[in-house]
């Protein structure tokens, strides 16, 4: 009876050692009390070259694969910034049809630079920014933004 009770702690012990050893173990690029840098780096050192080649490469219209393996989901691109680009087909440009699927038209960047209101331009940001969250997007593109040409000087 003696070496049961023995045996049990031992393998008690044992296990709480190596519950601990796991939860201790996480990886530097899943510990958000890191510095972000050092998170970068350890992940980018985990990955193959393939997988950060694939990452720079899209595999739809606006979308880029993960890394499953380290838990890196997939990401998700919309034009902007003059609004949430309605959903186009996988591999076409037509627009998916969803029936649910609207957006907002946003003024283009000029107009809210001529009004120079700060909170305008706030309440601009985070409405861009709802719709795309709300949309499943990660990355907002900029196509629209250019620097402002003009006939003047043959410029």
């Amino acid at each position: 009876m003696m070496m049961k009770i023995i045996n049990s702690c031992i393998v008690l012990f044992c296990v709480c050692i190596l519950t601990s050893h796991a939860q201790n173990s996480q990886p530097i690029y899943l510990d958000d009390t890191q510095p972000v840098e050092k998170r970068i780096e350890d992940v980018l050192a985990r990955m193959t070259t393939e997988e950060k080649v694939a990452m720079l490469h899209a595999h739809s219209k606006f979308s880029s694969p993960g890394v499953p393996r380290l838990g890196i989901p997939e990401f998700w691109m919309t034009d902007g910034p003059h609004g949430i680009r309605p959903e186009v087909l996988w591999d076409e440009w037509e627009q998916a049809g969803w029936t649910n699927d609207s957006c907002f038209a946003f003024p283009a960047l000029t107009c809210l630079a001529a009004t120079w209101n700060e909170e305008m331009s706030l309440l601009y940001g985070r409405s861009l920014g709802e719709e795309a969250r709300y949309r499943g997007k990660d990355v907002l593109l900029g196509p629209g933004v250019n620097i402002y040409r003009t006939p003047l000087k043959r410029t």
